[in-house]
């Protein structure tokens, strides 16, 4: 079932965010401590701004899909957009790919955590994270708290 709710949040908040839902407090210390990316395929500039928030923040990217994991367990299912990107499915407007969206939440609520779409500003300053599945409404909702 798709449910949307969004939230505003600078990149600080939105790495916090990261690690919240991963089970820590707190950003790492460790940040910068990170594998080099040895595909070179994917989004180059998402990949490398993901890199720096930190060695206890991986993820791994399936085509423009990340799936967030902590010590080998999924934790979220993030679709990452650059603003200006069109979304797929927002709210009761279908797009040309809503299936792709419903097929992630039927993914994502069989696993049990939850699926985002997070847009990120081009200078990476802004993030508005837009919940498509109780699980990530449950999370912007106070689930998690900033």
């Amino acid at each position: 079932m798709i449910v949307t709710e969004e939230k505003k949040m600078t990149e600080e908040e939105y790495v916090l965010f990261l690690y919240k839902l991963r089970g820590f407090n707190q950003i790492s210390q460790e940040i910068g401590q990170v594998r080099d990316d040895r595909s070179k395929w994917r989004d180059q500039r998402i990949s490398e701004r993901h890199r720096q928030w930190g060695f206890d923040c991986p993820a791994t990217d399936i085509d423009f899909l990340l799936l967030e994991f902590s010590a080998g367990k999924a934790k979220a299912l993030i679709e990452y957009k650059c603003e200006g990107a069109p979304i797929s499915f927002k709210g009761n407007n279908a797009g040309m790919h809503s299936k792709s969206y419903s097929a992630l939440c039927d993914l994502a609520d069989k696993a049990a955590i939850p699926f985002f779409v997070t847009i990120y500003s081009d200078d990476f300053r802004f993030w508005t994270v837009i919940a498509y599945n109780d699980y990530a409404k449950f999370c912007l909702d106070g689930g998690i708290k900033f």
